[in-house]
């Protein structure tokens, strides 16, 4: 299986960036994450730049699109792995997940994805949910491979 993130803003040096390659040192799965920058100083203009370059990033692979929005499924832990092992492996074995910019994902953007998926009710910054994102997917992967990690 391979999987990439689509993220907007540059995860720099620091405790976030050393939980999310420990995470991903830890799968046995091809990892690409391709960081959208915009540089445009207008909120407005930045949320449509990021936008258009998720889509163009979009436009160039192909695989089960995974959109993480607030709005999205609210799946625990279990939930998530067995989605992946009985909905998604049998027919990809490309997962695309998706993390917007501040102002989150354009409806044209979420369209793309075949789950959207949320990490609960509370607000969590851009730097947190990529580590919490990759926990997650090391944790379905403990699930699906019964792995003692997981502990309900």
């Amino acid at each position: 299986m391979k999987i990439t993130l689509i993220t907007c803003n540059r995860l720099k040096n620091g405790p976030e960036a050393a939980l999310v390659e420990t995470y991903i040192k830890r799968l046995p799965y091809s990892v690409e994450i391709i960081e959208i920058e915009s540089k445009k100083k207008d909120e407005v203009e930045q949320y449509h730049d990021e936008n258009t370059q998720i889509l163009s990033a979009l436009s160039n692979i192909s695989g089960y699109i995974i959109a993480m929005d607030e709005r999205g499924k609210d799946l625990s832990s279990r939930a998530f792995a067995k989605h992946i092992q009985q909905k998604i492996l049998p027919q990809h074995s490309h997962l695309i997940f998706l993390i917007g910019g501040s102002s989150g994902l354009k409806d044209d953007v979420k369209s793309k994805a075949s789950l959207q998926l949320c990490m609960g009710k509370m607000t969590w910054p851009h730097k947190l949910a990529r580590v919490m994102l990759f926990e997650q997917i090391y944790r379905a992967h403990t699930i699906m491979t019964n792995h003692p990690y997981h502990k309900d």
